[in-house]
C-alpha cells in the first residue's frame, strides 16, 4: 500500500474514488488511523468526491517516533504530503484532533484549503477535557494495555444509545487484532500535542469558508464549545448533529456526509 517520504517520516495514505472529482483530505483524531473513515467512504452522498485519508504521525502505518508532536507539526506533515502527491489544493475535513491539524494547516498553508470542515473540535481544551486527557496520559505512561485504554474512553465517544455491549465488544476487539498498534511513546506524544492545542492566535488567519459541527451530546467538544470556535472564525458556519456524541462519523455517517456535501456545493444545510 502506498507511502510517501514526506517531513522526515514515511506516511501512509490511500486514495478513493474519481481522480476527477473534487477533493476531500480527511484528518483523523487521537489515536485514530485512517480506518476511522470507513464508515464516511461506504456513504453515497461522498461518493461524487475524491477522497485521500491518511495516517497521522504516530499512527497506524505512518512512522511513529519519538516526540514530541505538536498540531503545527502534524499541519506540516500534511502540507509535504500534498505536495509530495501534486496535490495543489482540497476541501480539508479534520475531526477532533484531526480539527486542531485543519485549523493549523488552514493558518500557516492557506493555499492547501479550499474549504474547511471542523468536526468535533475546538480553540482549545476544556478543563473536563483536560482532565480526561490527563487520565489517558496517565493509564499510556503505566503501559496499561491499549485496549483497556480505549474501554475507558468509549463512555466520553459515544452516546449511550449507540454504544450497546456488542458494539464496546466489537470496538475492544477491533483494537486487539490491530496490525499495526499505536507505541506507547506514539500515544504519549499524540495526548501532548492535544492538551497544548490552543489556536487563539491564528483563527483570524483563516479566512477560508468554514464549517464547525458538533455532535448534540459530545462531552468532549461540547456544541458550545463549537459554537465559540465558529464565531472566532471569519466565515464560520455552526451545525449541531442531533443523536450523536463525539465520533459523529461512526454514529451519524450519512447525515454527516450529507451535510458535508451541501456546504461543499455552497448549500446552507439547517441543524439536523
Amino acid at each position: 500500500m502506498p507511502k510517501v517520504f514526506a517531513n522526515g517520516i514515511n506516511i501512509y495514505y490511500e486514495e478513493h474514488g474519481d481522480p476527477k472529482n473534487p477533493l476531500l483530505i480527511l484528518i483523523g483524531g487521537l489515536t485514530r488511523d485512517h480506518t476511522i473513515w470507513s464508515e464516511v467512504l461506504k456513504q453515497e452522498e461522498i461518493k461524487q468526491f475524491r477522497a485521500i485519508i491518511y495516517d497521522n504521525r504516530g499512527s497506524g502505518q505512518t512512522d511513529q517516533p519519538e516526540g514530541p508532536y505538536s498540531c503545527e507539526l502534524f499541519a506540516n506533515d500534511l502540507d509535504a504530503l500534498m505536495e509530495k502527491l501534486h496535490v495543489s489544493s482540497a476541501t480539508i475535513v479534520g475531526h477532533s484532533m484531526g480539527g486542531f491539524v485543519a485549523q493549523y494547516l488552514a493558518a500557516f498553508h492557506p493555499q492547501r484549503v479550499a474549504r474547511l470542515v471542523l468536526c468535533s473540535t475546538c480553540i482549545r481544551q476544556s478543563a473536563e477535557c483536560i482532565e480526561y486527557l490527563n487520565s489517558r496520559l496517565d493509564l499510556c505512561r503505566r503501559k496499561v494495555p491499549i485496549e483497556q485504554i480505549v474501554q475507558t474512553a468509549l463512555p466520553w465517544l459515544y452516546t449511550s444509545h449507540f454504544l450497546t455491549e456488542d458494539r464496546a465488544r466489537q470496538i475492544i476487539e477491533g483494537v486487539k487484532l490491530m496490525p499495526f498498534p499505536q507505541t506507547y511513546h506514539a500515544l504519549e506524544a499524540q495526548i501532548m500535542a492535544c492538551i497544548q492545542h490552543d489556536s487563539r492566535a491564528i483563527l483570524s488567519l483563516i479566512t477560508v469558508p468554514t464549517l464547525v459541527l458538533t455532535g448534540k451530546e459530545d462531552r468532549l467538544m461540547t456544541p458550545d464549545t463549537c459554537k465559540e470556535l465558529a464565531a472566532q472564525l471569519p466565515s464560520g458556519i455552526f451545525i449541531e448533529l442531533a443523536g450523536a456524541a463525539h465520533m459523529i462519523q461512526m454514529e451519524k455517517p450519512k447525515e454527516l456526509c450529507q451535510i458535508i456535501r451541501d456546504f461543499i456545493l455552497e448549500k446552507r444545510s439547517k441543524e439536523i
